[in-house]
């Protein structure tokens, strides 16, 4: 049954008198709701923009913080290895420095080898001159020059025996 003057919103088919104001009625519930709608998905995409912000900050944090422990790791495997090439370089140091001196006493000890080496050398020619000098007659100086050359040839063999000897050979292996 149709009334007129009275609309029914949830009867389609009654007779509306102002059928244009109900449905211009309608058109702006539907708006209303409509941008309530947008305004609310606005208002979520804010606040999940914002989440995403919160999120990206949080992690650029982290980010900073991973960096600045990896360069504070760097820095101290820099500084380890700064002061292990120091502790080497003082060893090498050392090492020369030990090296040297040990070099400077073979060095003293060869010349005062030498010097022995040229003592008893001319002590021997002085007392083959000192004999030879004489003048005396051939078979003496024969004798004599014969008896030398075998006592200088029995000195090169104890001289031998000994540089063979256990404790004069590391002597002798420096020389």
């Amino acid at each position: 049954m149709v009334v007129e003057g009275k609309s029914n919103p949830y009867c389609p088919q009654t007779f509306h008198g102002n059928s244009a104001e109900g449905e211009e009625e309608e058109e702006e519930k539907e708006e209303e709701e409509k941008e309530e709608k947008e305004e609310r998905e606005e208002k979520e995409e804010e606040k999940e923009g914002k989440k995403e912000e919160e999120k990206d900050e949080e992690e650029e944090k982290e980010k900073e913080e991973k960096e600045e422990k990896e360069e504070e790791k760097e820095e101290k495997k820099e500084e380890k290895d700064e002061e292990e090439e120091k502790d080497e370089k003082e060893e090498e140091e050392e090492e020369e420095k030990e090296e040297k001196e040990e070099k400077e006493e073979k060095g003293e000890e060869k010349k005062k080898k030498k010097k022995k080496n040229k003592n008893k050398k001319s002590l021997l020619l002085s007392f083959m001159r000192l004999f030879c000098s004489f003048q005396l007659n051939k078979k003496i100086r024969g004798f004599i020059a014969t008896s030398t050359r075998l006592w200088v040839k029995t000195l090169q063999i104890l001289d031998a025996a000994l540089i063979t000897s256990p404790g004069f050979s590391a002597i002798r292996a420096d020389v």
